[in-house]
């Protein structure tokens, strides 16, 4: 939840009284021009930006005290993949999974229900490819599979379909659906609309610092 959370960088404000609930099982799409704050809005659900006024609790945590007990819970895509780029995927995913406290029977249990006939499933049991090597869209996916692992509470997706093929982003609706039936709260902002029409069940649009309230499911609400 946030509440009349604002954000500045220098003079310029960015995010001003900004406020929203998003319950758990739900889908919150967040749709905005470049710049526009929605990439600064999931730091600050993150911690990894402070505020400059308003309130933010993410499970119950003001996520910039850097609980480990908060990250744990978290399922997160941001800009950047986030993997050693010298090791493979098998490798990344175990420490991902050790930082979480998964055994690796989990992930394995994980990617053999989830993942199945992907090419993340071929290198976790048997590639040894560096993740330097592979493509855009390869890359991407191998952070949806960090994201969903464990299945986490809460999701909070920056951009999450950025080069997937049809395949692929069919298999992260999937997942997504699967996240929220298990009931995650998730958070999706998108350039591509068909990514939040097919997915979210509320929609935002940050446009002059402010959030505006598009349309209301029943599970989350946004002012």
């Amino acid at each position: 939840s946030v509440r009349d959370l604002s954000k500045r960088f220098g003079q310029a404000g960015v995010i001003e009284q900004c406020s929203l609930s998003i319950a758990a099982g739900s889908i919150f799409g967040l749709v905005g021009l470049n710049g526009a704050g929605k990439t600064t809005l999931i730091r600050l659900l993150l911690g990894l930006l402070r505020p400059d006024g308003g309130e933010v609790s993410v499970l119950g945590h003001v996520p910039w005290s850097h609980e480990g007990a908060l990250y744990r819970r978290l399922g997160v895509v941001l800009e950047h993949d986030g993997f050693a780029g010298y090791l493979s995927v098998k490798d990344n995913l175990a420490l991902f999974a050790a930082a979480k406290g998964l055994a690796w029977e989990e992930v394995a249990d994980y990617i053999n229900t989830y993942w199945n006939d992907t090419f993340i499933h071929r290198e976790v049991f048997g590639g040894r490819q560096k993740v330097k090597f592979l493509s855009r869209g390869q890359k991407v996916q191998c952070g949806l599979c960090r994201a969903f692992l464990g299945w986490p509470a809460v999701y909070l997706f920056d951009e999450p379909t950025v080069a997937l093929d049809v395949e692929a982003y069919d298999h992260f609706c999937t997942l997504t659906l699967e996240a929220r039936r298990r009931g995650g709260a998730v958070r999706i902002s998108s350039h591509p609309l068909s990514t939040i029409e097919d997915l979210c069940d509320v929609v935002g649009i940050l446009d002059n610092k402010k959030l505006h309230f598009l349309h209301a499911g029943e599970k989350a609400l946004a002012s």
